[in-house]
């Protein structure tokens, strides 16, 4: 398993995260992908709709990628695949499929149409502020020894 860090450089400033098994490199590739977008608008700008629905649907393609990653300890290609979703000609590429004001069914965001089964509950929260200081938790709760609140 790689101890290197995933890293890739969006909006002037390179970013660090874990590799596989976790899903620090699927944020990465959100990032990405929403790089080649204007993310200024403010809150209280009429743009920041379009500005969410853009970075939403970012997040989608990096997640459908998710589906073709694993635990690099039984998966033979997860580093050169994460690499491969943080360049700049995969990244443009599901920018281009991001269209204005529309979402898809989940399909149109996975590159190989696999439909991993529903988890139990991994939660993920980032969050930066005017500073550039930043923080993240990923929090997972997994069937009977977690919550123990079924659905």
């Amino acid at each position: 398993m790689s101890l290197v860090p995933s890293v890739t450089h969006t909006r002037g400033k390179k970013i660090y995260s874990t590799v596989a098994p976790s899903s620090g490199s699927v944020t990465l590739s959100a990032l990405k992908i929403f790089e080649g977008f204007d993310g200024s608008a403010s809150d209280d700008s009429p743009e920041i709709n379009l500005t969410t629905q853009r970075l939403v649907e970012a997040t989608k393609f990096a997640y459908g990628q998710r589906a073709t990653l694993g635990d690099p300890a039984f998966t033979s290609n997860v580093t050169m695949l994460e690499n491969s979703y943080l360049t700049e000609e995969i990244a443009s590429l599901a920018r281009s499929k991001i269209v204005q004001n529309e979402t898809f069914p989940v399909g149109y965001y996975n590159p190989s149409n696999y439909y991993p089964t529903r988890e139990s509950g991994t939660s993920h929260l980032a969050t930066a502020d005017g500073t550039g200081m930043s923080v993240s938790l990923t929090t997972t709760v997994n069937l009977l020894w977690g919550s123990k609140v079924s659905e």
